[in-house]
């Protein structure tokens, strides 16, 4: 259980502040994505499929979430159940947070030294720290 926990909270890490870096550089920049091109985001990035609902929550619009098929692994906690889970732990509480949102957050040096971020998940491959502020917003 104690293990569990701790993966899950790996894998929403590495949505937050690696994701945003490979769906810029595969799609460029967006307020939302789809599911199609969050999943091939994570294909690329090798990241955890696992709690993929969680990556849902964060990048697709709410009509989208939805509408998916609930992936088997899934949690069962609803788009608003888990944005809030995000938005606690990376925006202050405020759920109201878009895909710029994380990219923003993704791009801040201070985000690695705070504790929020693990590891490097193969950032540098997707420009992590390129153009954390290319001005094309």
């Amino acid at each position: 259980m104690i293990l569990e926990h701790i993966r899950r909270k790996w894998a929403v890490g590495t949505y937050v502040r690696v994701l945003p870096h490979i769906l810029r550089k595969l799609h460029g920049k967006q307020r939302r994505y789809t599911h199609t091109q969050v999943r091939e985001a994570i294909g690329a990035g090798n990241l955890n499929r696992k709690y993929i609902e969680y990556a849902f929550a964060i990048y697709v619009e709410r009509s989208h979430f939805i509408g998916l098929k609930k992936d088997p692994a899934g949690s069962g906690e609803s788009y608003d159940q888990l944005r809030a889970e995000i938005a606690d732990k990376y925006f202050s509480g405020n759920a109201q947070f878009t895909a710029l949102d994380c990219l923003a957050l993704a791009s801040t040096p201070s985000f690695f030294r705070s504790g929020n971020a693990v590891g490097d998940g193969g950032l540098a491959r997707f420009g992590a720290d390129e153009g954390a502020d290319d001005g094309d917003d």
